[in-house]
């Protein structure tokens, strides 16, 4: 009878020294995860610029950051070229979550013109956040008024179209590839994406 209650102690004192050495496991890891540099990059739900969502992720997760993708819908979210990526809802993160949020390009970009994403956008940069568009993605944050009195860029259509757009709602258009002014970065198309990444890199790591 000694002899089992010894053994029963034993072997509860082993399993409950496991269970807290896996809970303090689990612990640990959510305290990497929560000071881990966080990224926020905003998809239309259909025909984004693959390119300018795949290429700044690669560059961000490399690095070490966490990087999640949004649409206005959760669910899934389909490239003009073909890639289907997994989204959570714009209206179910909290801007406070994350150290940048951008906006992808692509066909159906001006989609991202919903009051959801804008008032993301605003909160964020109000905030003291780092946030960025590239593509025509840039637009939605000039009719979201956040590129008045900002340098910036955006995909120069060939009618000037876009630059125009820019311009009318304050902005001070550069003919560059990327341009950061005032924590908006803003990238002028897909051959910007590893640009737009890097830099991306580059202001987080300041």
């Amino acid at each position: 009878m000694v002899n089992y209650l010894f053994r029963y102690i034993i072997v509860t004192f082993i399993l409950l020294i496991i269970t807290g050495c896996t809970s303090q496991i689990g612990d640990n890891r959510g305290d990497e995860e929560e000071k881990m540099t966080k990224v926020l990059l905003i998809v239309s739900q259909k025909n984004f610029r693959d390119v300018e969502l795949l290429t700044p992720e690669k560059i961000l997760k490399e690095k070490g950051f966490k990087v999640d993708v949004a649409s206005i819908e959760a669910g899934k979210a389909y490239g003009a070229e073909g890639h289907v990526v997994d989204v959570i809802s714009v209206k179910d993160v909290g801007f406070e979550d994350y150290d940048f949020i951008g906006l992808i390009g692509g066909p159906s970009a001006l989609s991202l013109e919903k009051s959801e994403v804008m008032n993301l956008m605003q909160n964020a940069y109000e905030a003291g956040k780092q946030i960025g568009a590239i593509c025509i993605a840039s637009i939605v944050l000039a009719k979201a008024g956040l590129l008045d009195d900002v340098k910036a860029t955006v995909w120069e259509a060939p009618d000037g179209s876009t630059k125009k757009e820019l311009e009318d709602h304050g902005a001070t258009f550069v003919s560059e590839k990327i341009v950061y002014d005032k924590n908006i970065l803003t990238g002028n198309g897909p051959g910007a994406s590893e640009e737009w990444g890097k830099k991306i890199v580059e202001i987080l790591e300041q």
